[in-house]
């Protein structure tokens, strides 16, 4: 049973799993695989400088890569918190390679055609 639910503002995953991405992960528990997977996604060479990049589904998942959504992160420090909360949500939970976990989107409204928070 999950101890913490990390808690994300991007209505990009909402949209990504409205458009055939999967809520159900998988942990890779594997840095290298990670940053592989961040590469094909698009979000390591091509985004650099005070802009940032973030992909669904996550990175860190068997389902993370090549076709993966990616969007612009406009606010970096944003996508680090991000990060370290789902990091920390992978040690709390003790999740080893291959675990599954689920993504729900709460709380997140469409306006003008793009999802936000509230």
């Amino acid at each position: 049973m999950c101890r913490r639910w990390p808690t994300f503002a991007a209505g990009y995953d909402k949209s990504a799993i409205d458009s055939g991405h999967p809520f159900l992960l998988h942990y890779l528990a594997d840095k290298n695989k990670t940053a592989q997977n961040r590469e094909f996604a698009g979000c390591r060479s091509s985004w650099q400088g005070p802009q940032s990049c973030d992909e669904y589904p996550f990175a860190s998942t068997k389902e993370g890569g090549i076709g993966a959504q990616e969007m612009p992160v406009l606010f970096k420090p944003e996508r680090i918190i991000q990060r370290n909360d789902l990091a920390r949500f992978y040690k709390i939970n003790r999740m080893g390679k291959g675990d599954p976990f689920l993504v729900t989107v709460i709380n997140v409204k469409n306006k003008h055609g793009n999802y936000v928070a509230g």
